[in-house]
């Protein structure tokens, strides 16, 4: 029996932040690392634990827009495309509602404080998280991997210049140096520790736990993350957490399996945000070299969410859904009994899905032709011959569903397309006022 999951809103935040780090080598550790820097400067700045957690989401989730819509990801771009992505970020975030007050800071990080008139922006008050983000975002993309910290921190710190006004608070400015004066505040940025948001208080949205029906609403956020990266993927999770959940019903799952069944689904491909859209869309056969990106999705998939805890059974059945009973599948070569069923499951929904979807390379096929390679796939054990047999009886409601997954996911893609079309500088705020500082921030100061 599957017990209920405990999971701290915390826990899942930091492992979906590890996720967007996959989608760029620009990225490693950015998210944590901004995190890490902004608690500090919180921490300086005597912000509550409630602002601190707040910020702390903020920080794990901030080039979430540019990441959701596959935008051209720069760490150094102009202030058009910062602003662009921050209103992504929060036009995505906002429908989470314990990400509503991060979606308003994210959407603010890149405001430029412009000696005071940046507290404001058309009118409404901008966050004071939203400048903190802001230079922590800036700090950390000057961070080095491949250097020691300790000789980069001069650097980085005299960076922001003696005229930062114009660019941050000063007493945002004054709270980063004070924390920068300590090789402790270096290190654990270097090696992106964000143990200071352990806040005591079970109340604040960094401690919420999350129950099933917040867990599923948050991993349909982050499928449409892995999803709308590519139109022609911008409904598959969809489509195969609803067969999924259907198979499961029929072989008799729990109604609380059944629910994380549809999580599994909506994040069996969440490893796929480490393979470049261009692989994804290829209307021809793989190279060798694009088949190995292939094949390491479902090994970051289960990476990422075995980091989280408390969700073996999603992370089981999600991530070895490209494992096949007689040990060919990948990537742990497992076999027979050591393959969940609800991983089998999976596999089914993923493959169904895939055949009856229309693809780059070729329109989704009829039941014939799907039947007939599921049927070979099941009999040279690549997939579990009972839920298959569960495909043929209920073939005609689970394409129905898939259907309705599609369409929906479909619709879904081209309103988000609609609202990024509508960013213009004309309607994305601050964004006449913000572009040209930006780049001018650029040169004076990281280049």
């Amino acid at each position: 029996m599957i017990k209920h999951p405990h999971i701290r809103l915390s826990s899942v935040i930091m492992g979906l932040s590890s996720a967007l780090d996959l989608v760029s080598s620009k990225l490693v550790h950015h998210h944590r690392q901004t995190t890490c820097i902004a608690g500090r400067i919180a921490d300086s700045m005597g912000l509550s634990d409630e602002e601190k957690s707040h910020l702390g989401i903020a920080a794990a989730l901030h080039d979430i827009g540019a990441i959701a819509l596959n935008l051209e990801f720069e760490l150094f771009q102009d202030g058009g495309q910062l602003n662009r992505h921050a209103e992504i970020g929060y036009l995505l975030l906002k429908k989470f509602p314990p990400f509503s007050e991060a979606a308003r800071i994210i959407r603010h990080h890149h405001r430029l404080w412009n000696d005071g008139d940046g507290a404001y922006q058309e009118g409404e008050p901008v966050p004071l998280a939203s400048h903190i983000l802001h230079l922590a975002d800036r700090v950390a993309v000057q961070i080095d991997g491949n250097a020691c910290i300790l000789s980069q921190c001069h650097r980085i710190t005299e960076a922001l210049g003696d005229d930062t006004g114009r660019w941050f608070p000063p007493k945002v400015v004054d709270a980063f140096r004070e924390q920068a004066s300590r090789e402790a505040f270096w290190l654990d940025a270097f090696h992106a520790d964000t143990s200071q948001f352990a806040i005591d208080s079970p109340t604040v949205p960094w401690n919420v736990e999350l129950g099933l029906p917040t867990l599923q609403q948050l991993s349909e956020l982050f499928r449409v993350i892995i999803d709308f990266r590519s139109p022609l993927t911008a409904s598959h999770s969809r489509s195969v957490a609803s067969i999924a959940e259907a198979i499961a019903k029929q072989v008799g799952f729990s109604g609380q399996s059944c629910s994380l069944m549809h999580i599994a689904g909506n994040l069996h491909d969440l490893g796929k945000l480490a393979i470049p859209v261009s692989i994804l869309e290829k209307p021809g056969p793989l190279t060798n070299q694009e088949i190995f990106h292939i094949r390491s999705h479902p090994y970051l998939t289960y990476r990422v969410l075995n980091s989280i805890g408390e969700l073996d059974e999603v992370c089981s059945w999600a991530a070895l859904h490209h494992e096949a009973l007689d040990g060919s599948g990948y990537p742990f070569r497992l076999h027979d009994v050591n393959i969940p069923l609800g991983a089998r499951i999976v596999a089914i929904a993923d493959v169904f899905a895939a055949l009856t979807e229309d693809r780059s390379y070729r329109k989704g096929m009829n039941r014939e032709n799907v039947l007939k390679i599921m049927h070979s796939m099941a009999k040279e054990r690549k997939l579990d011959a009972f839920v298959f047999d569960l495909v043929v009886n209920h073939f005609d409601a689970l394409n129905e569903l898939r259907a309705i997954a599609a369409n929906t996911g479909n619709q879904e893609f081209k309103e988000l397309r609609k609202e990024l079309s509508l960013l213009s500088a004309e309607n994305i705020p601050g964004e006449k006022l913000a572009a040209a500082p930006q780049q001018q921030f650029r040169q004076e100061h990281f280049s």
